[in-house]
């Protein structure tokens, strides 16, 4: 699992990250949603290993990703915004660097690669250099450098961005079947995006969390419907890719079922939250009609 607590990050007088808190639990899709500039990114290279915090501690599946970022790494898989690649290498000369790289033997790589080819369904480019790939192969390539050693826990920065509807539909396939049994967490501007695949969401605005949410998956408004609380403050809301309903200001246990009557539209924690959710929103339903 994921657990971050006080997490915090500067860039010089930028508090680019602002005593931000949470977990994600084993077979949990959580999306982080947020303007530009709201710290989505950064919270993931934290994560990653890629930069460390200030201020706070980081866990992957138990170890800190400062004093322990061997042990880490090896339970983390990561795909940043820009998938990483050498663009001369074809995929399986790419992907064979990538096992050497995790130190697995020459069996264990050989499995590895056949279940991470199939599952990302590369085979069609299998022998292909990655530069002549479409960026829709390039971000599958990128998704099976990441999970080539079977991590248990997945960090995605924006996986979909950039990508055609028919890729973004095969990425989120993917997505969906890692949180079968992984820990996964992924970076997005786009509410349909989160609704898609997430059981919950976390939303940024200047370094801090500021609002929670669950996923409806039954249309806007679906009376009787109750809505599982995830733990922790900041959840407040449950939402599809058009309509954000508030809680009314309840304070519920973790799991714990509301009535429908209990949750209200459209009145959030304060005018900048809303404002931030209502962005979002718009942002996807422009998405839906691109």
């Amino acid at each position: 699992m994921i657990e971050a607590r006080e997490l915090t990050r500067r860039y010089g007088s930028l508090l680019a990250v602002d005593r931000v808190s949470f977990d994600v639990s084993p077979g949990q899709i959580v999306g982080l949603l947020g303007p530009n500039g709201a710290g989505k990114t950064t919270i993931l290279r934290i994560l990653a290993g890629y930069h460390f915090p200030h201020e706070g501690v980081a866990l992957i599946d138990g170890f800190d990703v400062v004093t322990e970022p061997i042990e880490a790494k090896r339970r983390l898989g990561y795909l940043p915004e820009h998938a990483p690649a050498y663009g001369e290498l074809s995929v399986s000369e790419y992907l064979g660097f990538i096992c050497g790289a995790r130190s697995l033997g020459r069996a264990a790589a050989r499995r590895a690669i056949e279940r991470v080819v199939t599952l990302c369904a590369l085979e069609s480019v299998w022998r292909r250099p990655i530069a002549q790939l479409s960026k829709g192969f390039q971000q599958r390539v990128g998704l099976a450098q990441a999970l080539v050693h079977d991590p248990q826990v997945v960090v995605l920065d924006e996986p979909t961005s950039g990508l055609d509807p028919n890729q973004i539909r095969e990425v989120r396939r993917i997505v969906r079947e890692l949180g079968e049994d992984r820990t996964v967490l992924f970076s997005t501007h786009i509410m349909r995006e989160a609704e898609a695949v997430c059981a919950r969401v976390l939303i940024l605005d200047a370094g801090r969390i500021v609002a929670g949410g669950t996923a409806l998956n039954s249309g806007v408004n679906p009376a009787p419907w109750q809505a599982t609380i995830y733990p922790g403050p900041q959840d407040n809301f449950v939402f599809n890719a058009s309509t954000i309903f508030w809680c009314q200001g309840l304070s519920s246990p973790p799991g714990h079922m509301l009535p429908w009557s209990h949750w209200s539209r459209p009145h959030g924690p304060d005018r900048r939250v809303q404002q931030i959710t209502r962005n979002l929103l718009d942002r996807s339903l422009r998405a839906a009609k691109a």
